[in-house]
């Protein structure tokens, strides 16, 4: 009866606790499966779409803290918790799992596992110093569990799924050690709380170099565990969180090659639905994007504007960002890193493909027949006069007479080709101006 009453008492503990948790702090913990067999990540890139703002976790972090006061923070930052139980890891777990904690001060501490009967399958006790540490514990055969780490004054449970184990439970100290690697300190500009829209994009690089990713979204409230279910990269897929303008109609991903360059690129804009058949082939056309940003719908012609400058590579939102003033850019302070190479920050174009040098951009000039709007359209690539938007108010120009293509080449203001029916250049434009983009493939 005594086992039974504890059991109860915790379970209403680990009630008013979570209640309390998603009120103050959350843990997510990520993985990924490859066909169903666990494959490492390389990097996660966190989004909060309702707030705006980004974070990345970089291997080996799998792990986020989040408080919604201050954003990721350090458990050593929370100087209110004596006792911090991380999630154990993997969970559910077959065999075995990690379980670790933080100590403010030495305390003799009380490991237990429960299964839900109330029934007490392992115990350990001992004096540990301040600081973290670390668990394993071996499966026995009960499925559903509840980890129970209590102190002289705190108590902190989870629940523990095991999918595979014999004999009984377990529970080995492994030492302390330094903070958790998963566990990211405090980073201004990531603003989270409860109910907030959340996106998860994680990478993993396979064996032979190839690229897998997956998407998830959620709306935290509590501590969860998210597994990415990894697809490979196959030359014919936009990148995870892609915000395709027509929706029923994707940029179709086809090659075309200039004998005169030997450049392999696709045959459209990015966002037109077909091949132009004229210079003014609206279909062709295609979308506009702001230097360096990602195809978040910013780039669809008729996208919303905002005055409020991003303090962060992904802003968090769709819309395009008007920058009247010097340096014209979307984002403050601004970034050259972006969109270099294939796996460039915010790269926009399909698997295996990037934006063009400066240089490759002006080979192909150099290889038209005529050096205007005539001979940009009658080249292999067939470019159009797409126009584009200013940057000071996002109002689109020059749509049927002027022809704009950003380069990935940071120089000054950022190189761009620009033509129209009198001429064709190599020129400079603001970021914060929308220009169309021509895709070239990484490979050829």
């Amino acid at each position: 009866m005594r086992t039974i009453t504890l059991f109860l008492f915790i379970l209403m503990q680990m009630t008013w606790a979570g209640s309390l948790m998603s009120q103050t702090s959350i843990t997510l913990t990520f993985t990924a499966n490859l066909n169903a067999t666990h494959q490492p990540l390389d990097s996660i890139v966190v989004l909060n779409l309702t707030q705006s703002g980004d974070t990345v976790l970089h291997y080996p972090d799998t792990v986020l803290l989040l408080d919604h006061n201050i954003g990721i923070f350090s458990v050593y930052g929370d100087q209110q918790k004596d006792l911090v139980l991380y999630s154990s890891f993997p969970n559910p777990f077959s065999g075995k799992t990690t379980a670790s904690f933080f100590l403010r001060e030495q305390e003799y501490v009380t490991i237990r596992i429960f299964d839900l009967s109330g029934r007490e399958l392992a115990v350990h006790q001992q004096i540990l110093p301040a600081g973290e540490h670390t668990y394993v514990l071996y499966a026995g055969s009960e499925t559903n569990c509840l980890l129970v780490v209590e102190t002289t004054n705190e108590r902190r449970s989870q629940q523990l799924v095991n999918m595979g184990g014999d004999g009984a439970f377990r529970i080995e100290y492994m030492g302390s050690q330094q903070p958790i690697v998963g566990f990211r300190k405090g980073k201004s500009g990531f603003p989270w709380a409860p109910g907030d829209q959340l996106q998860f994009i994680g990478y993993a690089t396979l064996t032979g170099n190839v690229l897998a990713s997956d998407t998830l979204s959620d709306s935290p409230a509590i501590s969860s565990s998210y597994t990415f279910q990894l697809t490979t990269g196959t030359g014919t897929s936009y990148p995870p969180g892609f915000v395709h303008c027509d929706t029923a109609n994707p940029t179709a991903i086809v090659d075309v090659v200039n004998p005169a360059t030997g450049r392999t690129w696709m045959d459209r804009n990015i966002g037109a639905s077909q091949v132009a058949t004229s210079s003014t082939d609206t279909a062709a056309y295609g979308d506009l994007f702001q230097w360096g940003r990602f195809a978040d719908g910013h780039h669809c012609r008729i996208s919303a504007t905002t005055s409020t400058l991003s303090s962060t590579d992904l802003p968090g939102h769709g819309h395009f960002i008007v920058s009247p003033y010097t340096p014209s850019d979307w984002r403050m302070p601004q970034n050259n890193n972006l969109w270099q190479g294939v796996h460039g920050v915010n790269n926009p174009c399909p698997t295996g493909y990037r934006l063009p040098t400066v240089a490759e951009l002006d080979a192909e000039r150099l290889s038209w027949s005529s050096n205007n709007a005539a001979g940009a359209f009658s080249s292999p690539l067939k470019l159009t006069v797409a126009g584009y938007r200013l940057g000071s108010n996002g109002t689109l120009v020059f749509d049927g007479s002027a022809g704009n293509y950003w380069s990935s080449t940071v120089s000054g203001s950022d190189s761009n080709l620009s033509f129209h029916i009198g001429s064709a250049f190599m020129g400079q434009e603001s970021r914060s101006r929308g220009l169309s983009v021509r895709c070239i493939n990484n490979a050829h």
